[in-house]
């Protein structure tokens, strides 16, 4: 991360620019709204990744900041997604949950512009996050002794702000939506589906729709103990259609949720959690013990479950661990006490 004047240039793996900021433009953790879980999936409703990046920003002056750059893409889709019968050996082109590295048509792009301002002495923060992305495959069409390539293109946008609603007591939240921003969201859905042509004798791409959104209230109640609480949702659209090549079955729904699709296929996940943070020891000068407990009450509803089984499950989930923060070089602990 190379910073000269008003630039700023960052190549490596860091934070994707999805993740929201509680402050400014940069890649640190602490200037990030990555919550205080201790789960190291953030929590749902927050789109974020650990990718190989190249991006440059520009700090305009102490309120603007801007910047494009390029992300590690992943055409995924996982177990979700029911395949054409006669074109099912595509799914090998794809991140289907045992080929991580299967070929991407082009890097993700990603653009942010962020604004900062006190007011009063209470910090606001908001930004404005695009996503463009594309996905590939070739096939050989029934009846042809060559490959067709195909390419879909895909985008979407994220709005989050966060604001001191006095001091030590913030409030933030963000809202996301795409077409193929899913490997964004943990990966709980895909981001495309094959679709065939009416003909049965080749095929196209198409991407899913993919949202995102979470708010939540931070508080740091004195030196030494700090709560929280959030509340997140993920949401999948539905993307589905006949298997015009199933000549055994004609009329089979394949894709992504369509009826009688597995209970894997996710509609809508949402998450409560409770954060409690505590100081234990601190000294500027060596650092500082935390102990973090939280925990979180999941719900997920597929678009299709059997008859008689529940329409969606729940899941209580409880964490606890001990973090020793290192001391910065000016001998100050790192917004303390925040998760470092």
């Amino acid at each position: 991360d190379l910073k000269r004047g008003k630039w700023e240039f960052l190549a490596g793996q860091t934070w994707s620019w999805l993740t929201p900021n509680r402050t400014g433009i940069g890649p640190m953790p602490p200037d990030l709204a990555i919550t205080y879980n201790e789960d190291q999936n953030l929590g749902v409703g927050v789109p974020y990744t650990r990718a190989a990046e190249f991006r440059i920003a520009y700090h305009a002056n102490e309120h603007w900041a801007m910047g494009v750059g390029i992300e590690d893409p992943n055409q995924y889709i996982g177990g979700y997604v029911a395949l054409p019968s006669q074109f099912t050996a595509v799914g090998a082109q794809f991140d289907n949950g045992a080929n991580a590295g299967a070929a991407n048509l082009m890097p993700d792009i990603l653009s942010k512009v962020t604004y900062d301002r006190d007011f009063s002495g209470r910090h606001f923060h908001a930004e404005v996050t695009g996503l463009f992305t594309g996905a590939q495959a070739s096939v050989m069409p029934v009846g042809s002794t060559s490959f067709n390539k195909h390419n879909t293109f895909g985008g979407g946008g994220q709005v989050a702000a966060n604001y001191e609603l006095r001091p030590k007591l913030l409030l933030l939240g963000n809202a996301f939506w795409s077409d193929g921003g899913a490997h964004y969201l943990v990966a709980t859905g895909p981001q495309l589906v094959v679709r065939p042509t009416p003909a049965g004798t080749d095929v196209s791409l198409t991407m899913v729709h993919a949202g995102a959104g979470s708010a939540g209230i931070e508080w740091i109640a004195s030196e030494k103990e700090a709560f929280a609480v959030y509340y997140g949702a993920d949401y999948y659209g539905r993307n589905s259609f006949p298997d015009t090549t199933n000549t055994a079955h004609p009329g089979t729904i394949i894709g992504f949720g369509g009826p009688g699709s597995p209970n894997t296929n996710n509609r809508a996940i949402q998450q409560v959690t409770f954060d409690w943070l505590q100081t234990l020891w601190k000294k500027p000068r060596y650092g500082a013990l935390q102990s973090y407990v939280q925990y979180s009450y999941l719900t997920r509803a597929p678009w299709s479950v059997a008859p008689g089984d529940p329409k969606n499950a729940h899941l209580s989930m409880v964490y606890f661990g001990f973090r020793y923060v290192l001391p910065s070089t000016s001998g100050t602990l790192l917004r303390v006490p925040y998760p470092n």
